[in-house]
């Protein structure tokens, strides 16, 4: 067991200070994305693996597209909601394959079904950036999405009114595709 996954597994959960150090510590070294990709089936490490993976994203830059191919294999795995919070969290900006999307998809659906509205709410916003790049999840996803509008809790609500669905749907017929300007 190396540090990082060590110390990974010794994170209560609640202490941002602590994973924020954690961070700190290991975000330079070359295998710091693989590391935590490694740790995410582990159901005692994949709160902090998947939290520092979330904060690595918004801090450097997007996954490769083999990172991407990793954490797609290990979505099934992802046991709490926290983990799944923060993967779902981390998928905007990045360009998916059409491999990943057939793993993406299936998660992202059983999100928006889960019993925690967080995880709802970017479950939806997930299926909406999936969309955006996979023309024959349009309508699907509007429809989705227009009924989450109107059914949903509403803060799950608040997070939709965040994406402008309708216009970005529907205006990408023409648009880009899989993540590509034509």
């Amino acid at each position: 067991m190396t540090g990082l996954e060590r110390e990974l597994a010794l994170w209560h959960g609640k202490s941002t200070d602590a994973i924020l150090h954690i961070y700190q510590r290991y975000y330079r070294d070359a295998d710091f994305c693989a590391k935590l990709l490694q740790s995410l089936p582990s159901p005692c490490n994949q709160q902090a693996a998947s939290w520092l993976l979330k904060h690595y994203c918004e801090q450097q830059a997007s996954l490769s597209p083999s990172e991407l191919d990793t954490l797609c294999l290990h979505l099934p795995r992802l046991a709490h909601w926290q983990s799944q919070l923060h993967v779902l969290q981390l998928l905007p900006g990045h360009s998916f394959s059409h491999t990943q999307r057939q793993q993406l998809e299936p998660f992202v659906r059983t999100a928006i079904g889960s019993e925690n509205k967080f995880v709802r709410a970017w479950a939806y916003n997930a299926l909406h950036e999936l969309a955006l790049q996979f023309k024959d999840l349009r309508r699907d996803a509007l429809d989705t999405i227009t009924c989450a509008q109107r059914d949903e809790a509403p803060s799950v609500k608040a997070r939709l009114r965040h994406l402008k669905t309708a216009a970005t749907i529907s205006g990408k017929a023409a648009g880009t595709t899989h993540g590509k300007t034509p």
